[in-house]
C-alpha cells in the first residue's frame, strides 16, 4: 500500500547566516531525486518501482522569514523543510519478513528514541533520525524501537541512546522545572517527580546520571528539611523542658527529689531523640559524630544538676541532723537531766564524731564542713572529759567538806551534850543546895540562897534558849533539805506549772506576800510537793542521736498543794 512518508531537513545557525540557509534549503529539494538514485544504486539486483514527489512548502514563506530572521540578532534558528515520499510502507511495528524495495524506518510516534535494528543477511544495520527512508531486501527483519533497545542493551553496547540527544527528556525536563518555577514544590514532592522520569526514561543511560543527579539533590534537600525540623525539635524540648522545671520550682514550690525526676527524665528523652536523629541517613558520619557531641556536653550540663540538686539533698539531711542534735543538747542542758536520760556530754559527742564521719562517707557533707564539725566535736568531747574529770574532783572535795562538817557536827554535838550533861549536874546540884538554904535564918545563909537562886534562873534560860534553837535548827534544816529536793526538780515543777496554764510570777507574788504569816503554808506546800516529785517517774528511749522522754506522774497533787496552800485558782492536767 502506498504511503506518504516525511522526510525532515534540520538547519541550525545563528541569526545572520539563517537566509542563506534558507535557499540552501531549497536548493537541497532539486537533489532528492538524484539522492534517491543514488540509494537504490548502491543494492544491486533489485527491483523496487520508485516514485518520488518533492514538494515545495517553503517558498511562500522564505520572504516573510528572511524579514523576520533579519531582525534577529545573536540568536539560535531552527528551519525545519519538509517533504512527502509517496507509496513506501512504514515499518513502526517492524517485520519479520520484508518486501523488496524502498520504506521508511525509525517512525515510531511518542518515543524519544525511535531507531530501529535492520537485520540483512545476518548482519545488523542502523540508521540515525527519524523517518528514514532505507532500501530493503526480501526476507529482511526490522525490529521495532523497543526490541532495538533490548538488543542493544542486551549487547552491552555504551552509550546507546545519549540523554543529550533525547529530545522527549528534555521536554519532559523542561515541563518539571517550569512547575517547579511556578508551584510551591516541596522537596519531597519533586522527589517524586524525578522518580517518576526515572521510570518514563530508565532505559536510556545518559539520562539516568542526570535524573540520579537531580534525585540526589532533591534527597539533600529533604535531609536539610529533616535536619533543621529536628535540630529545632532538640532546641525547643530543651528549652520548654527547663522552663517547666523553672516554673515548677518558683510557682509550685517542686521540691529536690520531683527536681531530680525531671532533669533524669528530660535526659531520657533528649537522648531518645538524639537516637533517632542520628538513624537517618541524613546524616554524615561526621555530623552524627558532632550530634554526639554535642549530646555528651548537653549531659554534662544536665549531670552537673543532678549533682549539684543531690549535694543540696543530702546537704538539707546533714542540716537536720545538725539541728537536731544541738536542740537535743539544749534541752539535756535547759533541764540538766543527762542522768535522768541515760545520756551523757562525752556520749554525746562521741555520737557526733562517729555521725559527721558517716555523713562524711556518705556524701551528705564537703570536706571543708566536715572537717571543722568533725574539729568541733573533739574539742567539745576533750572539754567534756576535762569537765568530768573536774566534776569528779568536785565530789571528791564535796565529800571531803560533808565530813568536815560531819566531824564539825559530832564534835559540837558531843560539846553541846557535855554542856546538856554540866547544866544538869549543876542544876542538879544547885536544887539541892537550895534544899537546904531554903529556910536559912542567917545572913550568909540567906546570901547564899539567894546566889544559888540566880545560877537556877541562868541554867533554866539557857536551857529553855536550847531549847528554842534545837527546834529552829529542826525546822531550818527541814526546810533546806526540801528546799534542796525541789531545787534538784524545779524542771518538773516549772513543767506542771506550765502545762497547766499558770503564771508563776503570781504563785512567787503570792507565797512572798507575808513571809511570816505564810511559814506553815510554805512548809507545807514544800512538804507536799516533794511528795509529788518523788512519785514522778522518768523514762527514756534511746535513739541514734536524739532521746525521748516521757515523765509519768499525776501532777494533780503538785496543783492540789499550790491551790490549798498558796490559794491560786488552777485547773487540772497531766503532763506527759
Amino acid at each position: 500500500m502506498a504511503e506518504a512518508a516525511n522526510l525532515s531537513v534540520s538547519i541550525t545557525g545563528d541569526a545572520s547566516g539563517l537566509i542563506n540557509a534558507l535557499a540552501t534549503a531549497q536548493n537541497a529539494l532539486a537533489t532528492l531525486n538524484s539522492s534517491a538514485a543514488k540509494i537504490m544504486s548502491e543494492f544491486d539486483g533489485k527491483n523496487a518501482k520508485i516514485n518520488i514527489t518533492a514538494v515545495d512548502n517553503t517558498a511562500s514563506g522564505v520572504s516573510s522569514a528572511r524579514a523576520s530572521i533579519n531582525s534577529l540578532k545573536d540568536r539560535t534558528v531552527n528551519v525545519t523543510v519538509k517533504y512527502n515520499v509517496q507509496g513506501m510502507p512504514k515499518l513502526a511495528d517492524g517485520t519479520q519478513y520484508a518486501k523488496s524495495g524502498l520504506a521508511v524506518v525509525n517512525d515510531e510516534r511518542g518515543v524519544s528514541d525511535p531507531r530501529e535494528l535492520i537485520e540483512h543477511n545476518g548482519r545488523l544495520m542502523m540508521f540515525s533520525g527519524r523517518d528514514v527512508v532505507v532500501p530493503l531486501s526480501q526476507g529482511d527483519k526490522v525490529y521495532t524501537a523497543d526490541e532495538t533497545k533490548a538488543i542493544m542493551n542486551g549487547m552491552g553496547i555504551p552509550h546507546y541512546a545519549s540523554g543529550k540527544n533525547n529530545e522527549m527528556f528534555e521536554i519532559k525536563k523542561a515541563d518539571l522545572n517550569h512547575y517547579k518555577k511556578t508551584n510551591d514544590v516541596s522537596p519531597t514532592e519533586e522527589l517524586r517527580l524525578w522518580n517518576e522520569l526515572m521510570e518514563q526514561f530508565g532505559y536510556d543511560s545518559e539520562v539516568v546520571k542526570e535524573i540520579q543527579e537531580e534525585i540526589f539533590a532533591s534527597q539533600k534537600k529533604i535531609w536539610k528539611e529533616e535536619k533543621k525540623a529536628s535540630e529545632t525539635a532538640l532546641s525547643d524540648y530543651k528549652k520548654h523542658s527547663d522552663a517547666w522545671i523553672k516554673y515548677q520550682v518558683q510557682v509550685n514550690d517542686m521540691g529536690v527529689d520531683e527536681q531530680i525526676e525531671s532533669y533524669k527524665r528530660q535526659l531520657y528523652n533528649y537522648n531518645a531523640m538524639v537516637s533517632e536523629m542520628v538513624t537517618s541517613t541524613a546524616y554524615s558520619t561526621e555530623e552524627i559524630k558532632e550530634i554526639w557531641e554535642d549530646f555528651y556536653e548537653y549531659k554534662a550540663d544536665v549531670d552537673l544538676k543532678i549533682g549539684k540538686l543531690e549535694n543540696e539533698k543530702n546537704y538539707a539531711v546533714y542540716e537536720k541532723w545538725k539541728s537536731d542534735a544541738k536542740n537535743w543538747k539544749n534541752i539535756r542542758d535547759t533541764y540538766d537531766d543527762w542522768d535522768e536520760t541515760g545520756d551523757s556530754h562525752i556520749q554525746f559527742y562521741e555520737r557526733s564524731i562517729e555521725r559527721i564521719q558517716k555523713m562524711y562517707d556518705g556524701g551528705f557533707v564537703g570536706w571543708q564542713e566536715y572537717s571543722d564539725d568533725t574539729m568541733y566535736a573533739v574539742l567539745n568531747l576533750y572539754n567534756a572529759k576535762i569537765e568530768a574529770t573536774d566534776a569528779l574532783l568536785d565530789k571528791q572535795k564535796e565529800y571531803i567538806n560533808n565530813l568536815k562538817e560531819q566531824f564539825s557536827s559530832e564534835e559540837k554535838a558531843l560539846g553541846t551534850k557535855w554542856e546538856v550533861e554540866d547544866r544538869n549536874e549543876s542544876k542538879s546540884e544547885i536544887s539541892h543546895k537550895l534544899s537546904i538554904y531554903k529556910n536559912a535564918v542567917t545572913q550568909k545563909g540567906m546570901d547564899t540562897y539567894k546566889s544559888l537562886q540566880e545560877q537556877m534562873k541562868k541554867i533554866k534560860r539557857e536551857e529553855e534558849m536550847y531549847k528554842l534553837q534545837k527546834t529552829h535548827t529542826a525546822t531550818l534544816t527541814s526546810l533546806e533539805n526540801s528546799y534542796d529536793t525541789v531545787e534538784a526538780n524545779k524542771k518538773y515543777l516549772l513543767a506542771t506549772i506550765e502545762k497547766n496554764g499558770m503564771n508563776i510570777e503570781k504563785i512567787v507574788k503570792s507565797v512572798n506576800f507575808d513571809v511570816k504569816n505564810m511559814q506553815s503554808v510554805i512548809t507545807s506546800l514544800f512538804n507536799q510537793t516533794i511528795s509529788a516529785i518523788k512519785s514522778i517517774k522518768v523514762s527514756s528511749n534511746s535513739y541514734s542521736d536524739n532521746r525521748n522522754i516521757s515523765i509519768r506522774g499525776d501532777s494533780r497533787d503538785i496543783l492540789n498543794a499550790l491551790q490549798n496552800r498558796v490559794g491560786l485558782a488552777v485547773s487540772y492536767g497531766n503532763y506527759n
